[in-house]
Parts: C-alpha cells; structure tokens; sequence
C-alpha cells in the first residue's frame, strides 16, 4: 500500500538535518534572508543545494504555508512505535520545528496546487487508473502535475477530470485536454484545431487521447505553467465546448 502524503513529508522533514545540515526552520530562515522575488525563484535557488524538484517545490510550499508542515497537521496521530527489545526502546523520531517566518501570516493558505490536488484525488474514483494513481506515478512530477490540474480548474470554471486510457482527461463536459503525467515529463494535449504547429506546441502524440486532441505542451518545469499555457487551454475549451446558439424568437 503506498504512503500518504503526511508520511512522506514527515520523512522529508525529518531527513532534512541530516542530509542537509539545516532543520526545516532553518531553512525557512535562510529563504526568507535570500529574499527571492517569486515562488518559482526559490525553487530554482533550492535545487543547486541538493534537493530534487519535487523536494525543492515541497519545501517551497511549505515556506508559502508561513513555515508549517502542509500534510502532518492534517494527518491523524500516527501509533507510538514497540520497543524493538526490552532493553533497548525504539528512539522517537525527532521533527523539526517550523517557524513563522515573518514574510507569511500564520494563517496563510497552502499552495493552490495543494488544494487542489487534494480535490482531485477526493473526487477521483478508486481504483487502480483513478486519477490520483495517475499523479502519484508522475513521482517527481507530481508536484508539477498538481500545479496543472489546480490552474486548470481555477481558469476553468466547472471542470472536471476523469482518468482515462492512462491519461487524465480535462472535461466541460466534452474533453478538451488530456494530461499523460510520466517520472520523466508531462504531455499536455490540446484540442486546438487547425492552429499552427511551432514551439512550443507539437503535433499531439498521446496513446488513448481522442482524434480531437491536435497539440500538445512537453512540461518539465513549473514556470511553463504561465498565461500562454491558460490560453491554450481556454481555446481548447472554446473548440470543444462552444456556447449554445441561442434560439431566435421570430422563428
């Protein structure tokens, strides 16, 4: 069974003395002391330290969430561990304290792709293609993943997703985009007709996606996920969900 997101960030928390040499408010401090002009400045700031982009953007979040855990305060209080003999009790792992930094109110709501990630994934059916099994296998995509479908569902009012084929389709009701989430990237496919082909939009080579999926976005880094990107999707949308003809009262 896979671990949920509290795990996982309980581990990232508590690895990050050892593996880093900064606690999780230590390096909330040094975020805030290299004070970077957007979220996305200090993804790029963190990753040459050492962290993958998937741990970069996790702590980003965090630092955005004013210095708290995204997940662990959420999660229910996990078991206290067994001692492994009579003699020598298991040592109680240790959590980093996290600290208001100042920059971020102490009830700062957490990235959007959070909230909306956890919005697909309640939504999402069980099952082994639901659409949070498609996001989980994105690995250190995810986080960049959850960014698409959040900013797709707030361009897009009422749109839903539905996990099909093995790709994550964009419904208003009619498909107007297909997301394929890969370890290596992202394929965004696009119902954009006739538009011409050139960077950064290709001819759409998605398996499973329908015949009205034209283009397609290649997705390997947060700032991709900009205006130019929403407009695509927004003329998808108009391509595939025109508005009704309205009926002329003479007739």
């Amino acid at each position: 069974m896979s671990r949920d997101y509290a795990e996982l960030e309980r581990e990232l928390i508590e690895d990050l003395k050892p593996r880093t040499g900064k606690d999780l408010a230590e390096w909330m401090a040094a975020i805030d002391a290299a004070n970077l002009p957007d979220r996305n400045a200090i993804i790029d700031w963190l990753r040459p330290q050492g962290f993958s982009f998937s741990k970069a953007s996790w702590i980003e979040r965090i630092h955005h969430n004013g210095g708290r855990p995204i997940y662990l305060d959420r999660a229910p209080a996990r078991r206290p561990a067994q001692p492994r003999t009579e003699d020598a009790p298991a040592p109680r792992p240790t959590r980093a304290r996290s600290v208001d930094s100042g920059l971020h109110p102490p009830s700062a709501a957490p990235f959007v792709a959070t909230r909306g990630a956890a919005a697909v994934a309640a939504a999402a059916p069980a099952g082994r293609d639901s659409v949070a099994d498609l996001i989980a296998a994105g690995k250190a995509y995810r986080p960049l993943a959850e960014m698409v479908l959040a900013e797709a569902a707030r361009a897009l009012p009422g749109l839903a997703f539905e996990a099909r084929s093995g790709l994550v389709f964009f419904l208003r009701p009619n498909p107007l985009a297909v997301l394929s989430i890969a370890p290596k990237q992202l394929r965004l496919g696009m119902d954009l007709g006739d538009r011409p082909f050139g960077a950064p939009l290709a001819r759409a080579k998605l398996a499973g996606a329908p015949a009205s999926i034209t283009h397609m976005l290649v997705l390997t880094d947060a700032r991709q996920v900009d205006g130019a990107l929403i407009g695509y999707l927004r003329e998808a949308d108009a391509r595939a969900n025109p508005p009704p003809v309205a009926a002329d009262p003479h007739l």
